[in-house]
């Protein structure tokens, strides 16, 4: 069958269409797993506290460090039971050092305002200073947009200084995609933050066609190394490049990245399913049929009518066959 090779106009096509077709659950940055899930779910960690879904021997991957970094304890089930859940992300960031104050400490224990302060007042001690109130209390301010944060924001990102600083270090990324990064954090997900946009729409449509199949399973850890690689092939969208291309280029074969090969030639389909269309307007006109599109089962099963060559005989089978 003949490449698929995009005009500029069908890039923006599928692109939108791609964006139309996704549900709210998929078009974000971060698709998050529900382990009850039948497609991307499976079984949880043995951890009863723990989400996530188990990797190896009923662990996931970060209780499986923990319990390795604590020495292997024999009684597996009773390790778990007191091992902590993975949310060292969200813990609530020092407050300043007074009492009435809610936000984010700085220096000498004390948020930038009241250290500003206690400097012009020429640095009394501060440990009388702090139980003395620090001067007149600071206007209220919101709070911070940071998920389970108690502090007060600061800034128009809206803030806590902690979770500011944490954000900038990150490169500020769109804000609500990180905030909800952040949230999830200790889930399992799907993260496609560095993916480009025309990318990052075609690999959320085929994770959600995958789901709405039921037919393989998809699971994060399963395309972890094919989603780290896809950001420096310097391409735009999978569809810029032939399913050959990619493979090669990611050193893909049909015994190495078994699983990811599958997940990225299905990928691929579902793109050029969009920009080709399916069914039998679509479809009947090429020497190459794609039984999947015309509703029957099988992923790469073809029907081709290239090896007859009187055009006038091919159209008649063609016409016969459908």
């Amino acid at each position: 069958m003949r490449q698929l090779r995009l005009l500029p106009h069908d890039e923006h096509v599928a692109g939108t269409d791609l964006a139309a077709r996704l549900r709210p659950r998929f078009a974000q940055p971060v698709i998050v797993v529900d382990p009850d899930d039948p497609v991307m779910g499976g079984p949880r960690c043995l951890v009863p506290v723990c989400e996530r879904l188990t990797v190896i021997f009923g662990k996931c991957s970060a209780h499986r460090q923990r319990w390795i970094h604590e020495g292997r304890p024999e009684d597996v089930h009773a390790w778990a039971a007191t091992a902590p859940a993975n949310r060292r992300w969200l813990q609530q960031p020092p407050k300043c050092a007074i009492g009435s104050c809610r936000r984010s400490r700085r220096e000498h224990g004390l948020c930038h305002s009241h250290a500003h302060r206690w400097h012009h007042q020429g640095r009394p001690d501060l440990t009388g200073w702090i139980t003395r109130g620090g001067g007149p209390p600071l206007p209220a301010g919101p709070g911070c947009r940071f998920p389970e944060c108690q502090l007060e924001a600061e800034g128009e990102a809206g803030l806590c200084v902690h979770h500011r600083n944490r954000w900038v270090r990150a490169d500020r990324p769109p804000l609500t995609s990180w905030l909800l990064g952040c949230a999830t954090f200790g889930q399992d997900r799907f993260g496609l933050r560095a993916l480009p946009e025309p990318m990052r729409l075609g690999i959320a449509y085929a994770i959600q066609c995958r789901v709405d199949e039921r037919r393989t399973i998809i699971r994060p850890y399963s395309i972890h190394r094919l989603l780290r690689a896809l950001p420096g092939a310097g391409a735009d969208s999978l569809l810029d490049r032939s399913s050959e291309q990619w493979m090669s280029y990611l050193g893909f074969s049909s015994e190495r990245g078994r699983i990811e090969r599958r997940f990225l030639l299905d990928a691929i389909g579902y793109l050029r399913d969009v920009v080709e269309g399916v069914g039998w307007d679509a479809e009947f006109p090429r020497d190459v049929w794609l039984l999947r599109r015309l509703g029957f089962p099988g992923r790469d099963a073809r029907l081709s009518f290239t090896g007859i060559g009187p055009l006038w005989l091919r159209e008649l089978i063609k016409r016969w066959a459908r």
